[in-house]
C-alpha cells in the first residue's frame, strides 16, 4: 500500500501538503503533513509497513514568550484548551510538548 492509499483510507479527502522521510524512535518512517477534508492541519507519522504511528493536530497559536511572568492567563488556557494534557506548567510558565526527534 502506497502512502497517497494510506492517507486516504485514514483520511478520507485529505490533501497531503508535504511528505519527507526520517526516523521516529529510531525506526525509518515517512512524515506527512496534510489537510483533513474538515480543514484540520494533521502532522502523520507512517512506518514502512504502512502502519500510522503518530497524529498531531498542528496549531497556529503564537509562540510563547521568553519571559514566562507576561504570558496572561488567558493565553495559557487558551493552550490548556488546545494541548489538553500535554500542556505542563513549569516554574509558572506553559511548555508545550515536545516533538519527538
Amino acid at each position: 500500500m502506497n502512502i497517497d492509499d494510506i492517507i486516504e483510507s485514514a483520511y478520507p479527502g485529505s490533501r497531503i501538503t508535504e511528505q519527507l522521510e526520517d526516523t521516529w524512535q529510531g525506526l525509518p518512517v515517512t512524515e506527512i503533513e496534510l489537510e483533513t477534508a474538515e480543514g484540520k492541519d494533521l502532522e502523520v507519522i507512517v512506518s514502512k509497513q504502512g502502519g500510522i504511528f503518530e497524529v498531531e493536530e498542528e496549531s497556529s497559536l503564537p509562540l510563547i514568550p521568553a519571559n514566562h511572568s507576561s504570558t496572561p492567563p488567558a493565553r495559557t488556557n487558551a493552550l490548556s484548551d488546545c494541548y489538553g494534557s500535554r500542556l505542563r506548567i513549569r516554574d509558572g510558565s506553559p511548555t508545550l510538548p515536545k516533538i519527538p526527534s
